[in-house]
């Protein structure tokens, strides 16, 4: 009986989270914002927040750190600044596997100042 009772609490547990959690950080584009207008960066994930920054409304290559808690702001990092600015208005970007650029076979491995980077043109997409 108490096998039952966890594996239906663990149950409950599971559905509780996020469909398709989003794993940051991320690279977004600005949509759904009109072409004379910019995507606000508040200093805090609220509406009423100091504006400290602004993304173009064709803005691409925007990271995402981080959502709060609510899912509805992203914490973004624009220059030497990081702030907040609405997930509505950023789409996530393609994804592509970072370890493969142009056809060619990426490895680099080493720490900082003893860095190696290895292109391999044989290797193929």
């Amino acid at each position: 009986m108490r096998g039952r009772h966890a594996a239906a609490l663990l149950w409950l547990a599971l559905l509780a989270l996020p469909a398709a959690a989003q794993e940051y950080p991320a690279l977004h584009s600005v949509t759904g914002v009109a072409a004379d207008d910019v995507l606000n960066i508040r200093s805090t994930p609220s509406a009423s927040a100091e504006v400290i920054g602004t993304l173009a409304p064709d803005q691409t290559g925007v990271e995402v750190i981080l959502a709060d808690e609510s899912g509805k702001w992203g914490q973004v990092n624009s220059g030497e600044q990081s702030g907040w600015a609405a997930l509505r208005y950023l789409s996530l970007q393609p994804q592509n596997d970072w370890r493969m650029m142009h056809g060619q076979a990426l490895d680099c491995f080493g720490t900082e100042p003893f860095w190696s980077l290895t292109l391999d043109d044989t290797a193929r997409m």
